[in-house]
């Protein structure tokens, strides 16, 4: 095993997850390649291999009682909403983890349109009379995607008659942690930065490009700026040195300050909404110490 066993065994995880990509004979034949180089740990990476299939595998299962079975049906549906809304001046959208559809007992995500409000991760909500339709996408093949592109169903919602609130439901502790960091961090921002300064700091502080005017995003892409203005590896990399100069200047090992700051940039990765260029950061920058 290597001075940084989790290198290989992210590297095999990977390759486990790319063999079950359609015509994916070149990753299958440099993944047996590898396996010859590195005989020694042979079960242990065939294993990380056979775990990254498995996870695309569960993915990509889809339960009898999933949402998407309701297409095209018009009924009541209740739900949790189960990401961070992305409030604009007059549309709010979010994921919502569907519970029931008219009597039915349902499962999945459902991608939600509704009118202009302050709603907020784990919400209740109950939407009368909507129709579930097809979400089709725009993106170009095999580009990464947003987490509200990769559900197929969407619903939107014009009156307001037709939505009611529920209160608080069931979800994961610490993403609910780091959405009301998420919130206290805007409020800050908007309380203390003018527009359109407070839109750009929302971008590349926190991944909000939704206030950021059509005018200032012009003007970056024909400067050739635009990544600028959405999180990335290059935040999370800042983040990290920036910890790791502090916790040096404390005399903190470099084991403990490494777990540290994986705490730290994994918290930041939940609030940013964890997209792929900082999801793909924060596993290369994890592997690293280890």
């Amino acid at each position: 095993m290597s001075r940084r066993p989790l290198v290989p065994l992210s590297i095999f995880l990977i390759l486990g997850i790319l063999v079950r990509i359609p015509d994916a004979f070149l990753i299958a034949l440099l993944t047996w390649l590898l396996l010859l180089l590195l005989r020694k740990n042979l079960i242990l990476y065939l294993c990380f291999i056979a775990i990254g299939s498995l996870l695309v595998e569960l993915h990509s299962y889809k339960e009898p009682d999933h949402i998407q079975s309701f297409c095209e049906r018009k009924g009541t549906l209740i739900g949790t909403i189960s990401s961070y809304p992305v409030i604009y001046p007059e549309r709010c959208y979010f994921l919502l983890s569907a519970e029931r559809f008219d009597n039915h007992k349902v499962s999945g995500h459902i991608w939600v349109s509704l009118p202009h409000s302050n709603y907020s991760y784990l919400e209740r909500i109950r939407l009368d009379s909507v129709r579930i339709k097809e979400k089709k996408p725009f993106n170009n093949p095999g580009a990464f995607r947003k987490s509200y592109d990769k559900v197929n169903n969407r619903i939107f919602v014009w009156d307001r008659d037709q939505i009611e609130r529920l209160g608080k439901g069931k979800g994961n502790p610490l993403l609910f942690l780091a959405y009301k960091i998420r919130e206290k961090a805007e409020f800050i921002i908007k309380e203390t930065v003018a527009e359109p300064y407070s839109s750009f700091l929302m971008g590349v502080v926190l991944g909000d490009e939704s206030g950021i005017s059509k005018e200032l995003k012009e003007a970056f892409i024909e400067t050739g700026t635009i990544h600028i203005l959405v999180v990335s590896g290059m935040n999370l990399g800042i983040l990290a040195w920036f910890f790791f100069v502090c916790f040096k200047g404390m005399g903190l090992g470099r084991k403990s300050s490494s777990l540290i700051i994986i705490f730290f940039l994994f918290l930041f990765t939940l609030i940013t909404g964890a997209s792929p260029p900082v999801l793909r950061a924060f596993v290369m920058t994890t592997t690293y110490p280890f």
